[in-house]
C-alpha cells in the first residue's frame, strides 16, 4: 500500500477471494481534496475489504 498526496495504491500478488487492507491514515489529498484510490494486483472476482483505523479519519473522493 503506498499514499502519496493525491492517490492511494493498494497492492497484492496475494490470489485469495478476500483482500483485506488495514488503513491508519487519511485517505485524503494533502490539502483536504480528492484522493485517488486505486487496487492493483487484486484477483478479479475477489472481496475487497479496507478498514480505516484510529481515531477520526477522513476518506476524500
Amino acid at each position: 500500500m503506498t499514499n502519496a498526496s493525491h492517490q492511494t495504491t493498494f497492492t497484492s500478488a496475494d490470489t485469495s477471494a478476500l483482500r483485506v487492507f488495514n488503513v491508519n491514515f487519511d485517505l485524503a489529498g494533502s490539502t483536504g481534496d480528492a484522493q485517488t484510490i486505486m487496487f492493483d494486483g487484486i484477483a478479479a472476482n475477489a472481496t475487497v475489504l479496507v478498514n480505516l483505523l484510529g481515531g477520526t479519519r477522513t476518506a476524500t473522493r
